[in-house]
């Protein structure tokens, strides 16, 4: 079965838990796993780098409703942060076509494609090509072709624009999204350090837990309950491929130490 095929199957309504997801990946018809394609899904077409990196941001934020939340405003302005080629932004356009979206991509190449999906598509936001950090000025970043590129041990000659996020939020945030690829610790830190999450209502992202990172998700999360956030963990996944160094448990199910948290965090007093 194509890779077209699949998404067509996707589309006319099959629900992710009905089929076995892993093993149509597996299929010869995606071997070539990298490289630029074209897609049309139920609400437009879809340029792509990456298919495999397409299938699971499809079935996260469509499917199983990632980053789904409700909001008392019709216009609530969202700030995307890692947009990779827009799929988020396509879904939050769809909850909330009046919403004010603003989106940071790091890798050059991917937020071209970017554009080209929200222009294709008929979603206005603003697209910054930067990386998220918490710092202004130059950094570099080892971009992977796909939803990888980092800033976190990045030691490549690519040099992107770097901004201070704690600089930039608007006065008010209704959903800040996290997926910058385990630069969250320390821009959480910095928002909180800053008082800049003071405008923040809601997060949802991502922490990359692997040996050597320098973050800690239990300290995150502490610091953003005190800051006056409920948090939540909807699912851990095992995550191999995540860029950083092994670690040798126990454990079957981890035996690399790498896993990606994926958390929510609202406040109860201003949903």
């Amino acid at each position: 079965m194509k890779a077209r095929s699949i998404f067509s199957a996707l589309v006319r309504g099959m629900k992710y838990r009905d089929f076995d997801y892993f093993r149509l990946l597996n299929r010869a018809a995606l071997r070539r796993r990298r490289g630029p394609g074209r897609i049309r899904l139920r609400f437009g077409r879809i340029d792509y780098l990456d298919i495999l990196a397409t299938f699971g941001q499809y079935e996260e934020i469509f499917l199983q409703k990632g980053y789904d939340f409700a909001a008392s405003l019709d216009d609530p302005v969202i700030v995307d942060c890692g947009g990779n080629i827009g799929m988020s932004v396509l879904r939050f356009a769809r909850l909330f076509p009046a919403a004010r979206i603003q989106v940071y991509e790091a890798d050059p190449r991917i937020s071209e494609v970017l554009r080209a999906n929200l222009k294709a598509n008929h979603v206005e936001a603003e697209v910054i090509g930067a990386a998220v950090s918490v710092s202004e000025g130059e950094v570099r970043f080892n971009p992977d072709g796909s939803d990888g590129g980092s800033i976190v041990g990045a030691s490549g000659l690519v040099r992107v624009p770097g901004v201070r996020l704690a600089e930039r939020l608007p006065p008010r945030v209704d959903l800040l999204k996290l997926d910058i690829e385990g630069a969250e610790y320390a821009v959480i830190d910095d928002l909180c350090i800053s008082g800049a999450i003071d405008r923040v209502r809601r997060i949802a992202g991502e922490f990359h837990c692997c040996f050597g990172l320098n973050g800690s998700v239990g300290r995150t999360m502490v610091a953003l309950e005190n800051a006056g956030f409920s948090v939540s963990i909807p699912f851990a996944r095992p995550a191999p491929d995540l860029v950083g160094k092994r670690c040798t448990t126990p454990f079957a199910r981890v035996a690399d130490g790498k896993t990606i948290i994926h958390f929510c965090a609202w406040r109860p007093d201003r949903t």
